[in-house]
């Protein structure tokens, strides 16, 4: 849907990868259940494939990045954190999956760009849990 939307608005400058995000290249292993139920396993069931976001982007310059990776924030900042070093993007980043993101997340971007000003928003509409962390130099 998303690729069908962008080719038919004309969206020339925004590329898309059917890929996951990680810290490394790798082959991960989900439940085959999909939607909001999916999680990362151990054990095989679906194979995807990831790559982290300093391999994926090379030298482009990136000025954003939203995230939202249920839970793999951390993991995926790690693969980008070349290129966040580099470019100074805005960060758009989910805060809400793990007790200790709160906390964690923040101090691994200000250990990327020390001056990120990192501001935590709150959604105004359900689910009531979804926070964010937006980042800015």
């Amino acid at each position: 849907k998303l690729s069908a939307y962008v080719e038919a608005s004309g969206l020339s400058d925004i590329k898309i990868f059917e890929r996951a995000i990680w810290k490394e290249t790798a082959e991960l292993s989900f439940s085959d259940s999909g939607g909001r139920q999916s999680t990362l396993l151990t054990g095989q069931r679906h194979i995807v494939q990831a790559v982290d976001i300093d391999t994926l982007l090379e030298d482009e310059r990136v000025t954003y990045i939203k995230m939202d990776v249920e839970g793999a924030e951390m993991e995926a900042l790690k693969g980008g954190k070349e290129q966040i070093k580099r470019n100074k993007p805005k960060l758009f980043i989910a805060a809400y999956h793990h007790d200790a993101d709160i906390f964690l997340l923040p101090l691994f971007m200000w250990q990327l760009v020390p001056e990120y000003k990192v501001y935590l928003r709150k959604h105004p509409y359900v689910p009531a849990w979804e926070l964010n962390f937006l980042a800015a130099v």
